[in-house]
């Protein structure tokens, strides 16, 4: 067993993340999650074994994922690994497990020694597979090479893992977004390349492509940022940027795709996290998905082969009737939704339809614009007032 002493990881070295108020409760939101995360010990370790992986080890964020079901590999398998690093960005198809870390929750009367710690992620790593494991309760460390099952007396840095032979599987891949001009938007062949690597659906209508493919430039583009804005009780106080992520969807079991991350805050001091991506379903169309916090569902699947309406200009209107089921209850009456729209964001509904923001097709979408900064507030408070409309009628 490797002390503290012997290895260059003091958990009192790294600070935690800030304190921020939801559901007015402290919380802070995780690095690689994007999500917030009630300050236990278990979790502000795994927080803090993240931020030296990164900040101290050098791996990229996005080679990391935390929690992760063991589901992904085998299906109905319980459990849930507290970290992995991958050999490139998690949500790759082709993304393998390298190092394995089980952390548990710091306490001196606890020995790593413990025949059940072993065992557990023993079994996690027959199904994980990676190169290197690591078992830490921030106090001790016991490491080692699942290959060879030789203690390792420190984890790797990212660069030695590059440039080592033997350790030459981590794929260093730069995140590009490559935009598409107006014209671009109704070439055939930049649309046929949409559709083959499956960002937008086989059945959407071909007249709704450019107006998909200029939303996804908008979401998947980290040059432009969303600065602070206030919207009615809700102010946008920063944009997380991109993330992967796993949410419930409703033609199966999850949905891994990236995902925009914005961070608001209340009148009220609590603050959400409000995400976005688009998403094919062949057989229904091409959806906006929109979630908020870490609840298990998204908040709003909107199928933008419906809730696009175009203009013989190049204004085009994002719209929504309402539609939404609270669980096992079903469908609400849109009405019912609607009539609590009309007190609680009066502003979003015209007509007795959600009225969600209006896009002009003909530039090149960012952060900065007014109408862009309209529709993603008011999305983002849409989405949050439909979450309470279900927490009212579970």
């Amino acid at each position: 067993m490797q002390k503290k002493e012997n290895y260059d990881f003091d958990i009192h070295d790294i600070k935690l993340p800030e304190l921020i108020l939801y559901n007015d409760k402290a919380h802070f939101i995780c690095s690689v999650r994007q999500k917030l995360i009630k300050p236990k010990p278990e979790e502000n370790l795994r927080q803090q074994i993240v931020t030296y992986l990164v900040d101290k080890l050098g791996y990229p964020s996005n080679y990391i994922n935390i929690e992760v079901p063991m589901t992904y590999f085998l299906p109905r398998k319980k459990g849930r690994a507290d970290i992995i690093v991958y050999d490139r960005p998690f949500g790759h198809s082709d993304a393998k497990a390298f190092i394995l870390i089980e952390c548990k929750a710091p306490d001196n009367n606890k020995t790593l020694h413990d025949y059940r710690y072993h065992k557990q992620v023993s079994n996690y790593n027959e199904l994980v597979n990676a190169k290197i494991v690591m078992l830490t309760n921030g106090n001790d460390f016991i490491i080692y090479d699942a290959t060879t099952n030789k203690k390792l007396l420190r984890l790797p840095t990212f660069s030695e893992v590059k440039n080592r032979r033997g350790f030459k599987t981590l794929k260093v891949e730069k995140y590009v977004w490559n935009r598409t001009s107006f014209e671009q938007r109704y070439d055939k062949k930049i649309q046929s390349h949409f559709v083959s690597k499956n960002y937008i659906s086989k059945s959407t209508d071909k007249q709704f492509l450019p107006y998909i493919i200029q939303l996804m430039d908008l979401f998947y583009n980290d040059k432009s940022i969303f600065e602070p804005q206030i919207f009615g009780e809700y102010k946008l106080i920063e944009d997380r940027g991109l993330r992967a992520a796993n949410y419930g969807y409703a033609f199966s079991s999850g949905l891994i795709g990236n995902y925009r991350c914005f961070l608001l805050k209340q009148k009220d001091g609590n603050h959400r996290i409000v995400s976005y991506s688009i998403y094919h379903q062949n057989a229904w169309g091409t959806y906006l998905m929109i979630a908020v916090d870490d609840r298990q569902g998204h908040s709003i699947e909107l199928r933008l082969d419906k809730y696009i309406k175009t203009s013989k200009t190049n204004s085009y209107d994002i719209w929504h009737n309402g539609s939404l089921t609270v669980g096992k209850k079903g469908r609400l009456k849109n009405s019912v939704v609607i009539e609590y729209l009309k007190i609680k964001a009066p502003y979003l509904v015209k007509d007795n339809i959600v009225i969600l923001g209006t896009l002009d097709l003909s530039k090149d979408l960012d952060f900065t614009q007014t109408e862009v900064k309209d529709f993603i507030l008011r999305t983002s408070v849409y989405a949050i007032l439909r979450e309470q409309i279900r927490q009212e009628h579970q």
